[in-house]
């Protein structure tokens, strides 16, 4: 019975779903009219990302403004009390922007889906403003809509507009929306968005941001996926690999290959790593604490330069 444990295992679980899904958010709470160009609020923690801290380049040395991203000296051209773009005379400058980086982990992978946030000007403020990334040196706007606002709009190339100088001024507007696509999934590395503005209408006239929300997936790249692929091809794996006891009360369980292995995961049925262990030399036999695991199913993967193998353990 205990020899066939594996192959059922391996038929129950060869396409599963590892990567956790997430939703973060910058509030600026700690932000001040004193506080510099790095907002202070501690960043949002996600397994396998750093995200790094919005950051003002270009423009004065402290926000103009508490609670939000908000800083002034925005290129100009906008006019007072025109609402039509078509007369405003001013252009993106590549020196003036907010930007905030997000690095994956070794060992991980990032799918970024959508970024969304809310804006806000001062009377003179910006009337308009983009996002780009690092992806393609920021050359191009990201892809933007606005949902049902109809205080903000989307004109060519994908640029946000504040229709109406005639909006209050005293609360932000919601609905600025970006739909990353294809080219944001699987990342490595470092991924850096840009928020640029401009047609401000006097230098006092300030562009601010709040709630920045940016939703994705992020997962273990050394895919417990491809791990159970690799081992549902090979029908012998129930003679190579056993576990004793299995299943198991707690304390340690040893395990017994007759391939020899340099590394030993212990994961759960979504995938996460919960110990892992690396030896100097090739090993035959392993021993892996359980002491403290809800009962339920667990995988121990074993592998090598050579190969790579799973055994389901069981913990009642």
């Amino acid at each position: 019975m205990i020899r066939n444990l594996p192959i059922i295992a391996l038929t129950f679980f060869c396409n599963p779903q590892n990567a956790q899904t997430f939703l973060v958010n910058y509030g600026f709470t700690d932000v001040t009219s004193s506080s510099g160009i790095v907002d202070p609020t501690p960043a949002p923690n996600v397994v396998g990302l750093a995200f790094g801290s919005f950051t003002a380049v270009g423009g004065p040395s402290n926000p103009s403004a508490s609670g939000r991203f908000s800083f002034s000296d925005w290129p100009l051209g906008g006019i007072d009390a025109v609402d039509s773009y078509s007369a405003y005379t001013g252009a993106l400058s590549a020196m003036m922007y907010y930007e905030v980086s997000v690095a994956v982990l070794p060992g991980y992978t990032l799918s970024l889906n959508a970024l969304s946030f809310a804006v806000r000007r001062s009377g003179t403020g910006i009337r308009n403003y983009c996002v780009r990334s690092s992806l393609d040196n920021f050359s191009n706007d990201l892809t933007a809509a606005t949902g049902s606002s109809t205080k903000l709009s989307v004109i060519p190339t994908n640029v946000f507009f504040w229709n109406y100088d005639s909006v209050s001024t005293a609360s932000d507007q919601k609905g600025s929306l970006i739909n990353f696509g294809s080219a944001f999934s699987n990342l490595t590395g470092t991924t850096t968005l840009r928020f640029y503005a401009w047609n401000a209408e006097t230098n006092g006239g300030n562009f601010s941001i709040d709630n920045v929300a940016i939703s994705g997936a992020v997962k273990d790249s050394v895919s417990l996926v491809t791990s159970l692929q690799e081992v549902c091809s090979n029908s012998g794996v129930d003679r190579k690999l056993m576990c004793f006891p299995n299943p198991s009360c707690g304390g340690s369980v040893t395990v017994t290959s007759v391939e020899a292995f340099l590394n030993m995961e212990l994961r759960d049925v979504n995938g996460h790593k919960l110990v892992a262990a690396s030896y100097d030399a090739l090993q035959y036999t392993g021993e892996v604490n359980v002491d403290g695991l809800a009962k339920g199913i667990y995988y121990l993967i074993l592998s090598s330069d050579a190969n790579r193998q799973v055994l389901k353990l069981i913990l009642l």
